[in-house]
């Protein structure tokens, strides 16, 4: 089964999701729904006067086979938590924002590396354990809570914040590929608003993926 796609969305938070279509295989040797990126990131941005003012990013994720295979050597969901894991999501993630690219037809500049941050990391976790919980793939969570309520709660004040989640991927590289050619989520990494990450991955025998992944993002007040 194939989930329907995301597509990013701003505020100064910014979230965005993530499916991309291939087979993965849960542990149990039954068949998952096919990795998946989300159609609508999100994105938000919060005003001088508290308000949320949300950020146009473009659309257009698609869906399809990723094209890095999960055989490369890379962290794999299991990982999430190590140190390994981090350090491969901060060296993908800056690698990309430091060359200026398109993100489908919009040209973003090169950008400042960013951080990782526990807090944001804690958003993250708690988003796709409640996903892989709950067999569930979308930017609200169970509870009704949105991207910046959950990024606050986790402790981070922030001024920018955006998200992409994912699911089915087996490893840090083929996630990242998947988000880097969805052009809304794309966005999401190379925006030089941001400062700070946190990203997760929770495993699931379950729910309709074999795996829940979340990249939370954000810059302080």
């Amino acid at each position: 089964m194939t989930k329907p796609l995301h597509f990013p969305s701003f505020r100064r938070l910014t979230l965005s999701a993530v499916a991309l279509a291939s087979l993965a295989t849960m542990a149990a040797g039954a068949f998952a729904a096919p990795p998946a990126v989300s159609a609508q990131p999100e994105a938000y941005q919060r005003s001088a006067d508290g308000q949320l003012l949300r950020l146009a990013i473009g659309r257009g994720a698609t869906q399809g086979t990723p094209l890095a295979p999960d055989t490369l050597a890379s962290a794999t969901c299991a990982d999430s938590g190590t140190k390994a894991f981090r350090q491969e999501v901060l060296k993908l993630t800056n690698g990309y924002r430091a060359t200026g690219r398109y993100c489908g037809s919009t040209w973003y500049a090169a950008s400042k590396p960013v951080t990782w941050d526990t807090m944001l990391k804690r958003a993250a976790n708690g988003h796709s354990n409640d996903m892989a919980k709950n067999n569930f793939f979308s930017h609200t969570g169970s509870d009704g809570s949105s991207m910046g309520e959950r990024i606050s709660e986790a402790g981070y004040r922030w001024s920018y914040a955006g998200e992409n989640i994912a699911a089915g991927y087996s490893t840090v590289a083929s996630v990242m590929d998947g988000w880097i050619k969805s052009p809304g989520h794309c966005a999401n990494i190379m925006s030089s608003h941001y400062e700070d990450i946190g990203v997760a991955c929770v495993p699931s025998n379950t729910a309709d993926y074999s795996s829940y992944w979340t990249m939370d993002l954000a810059a302080p007040l």
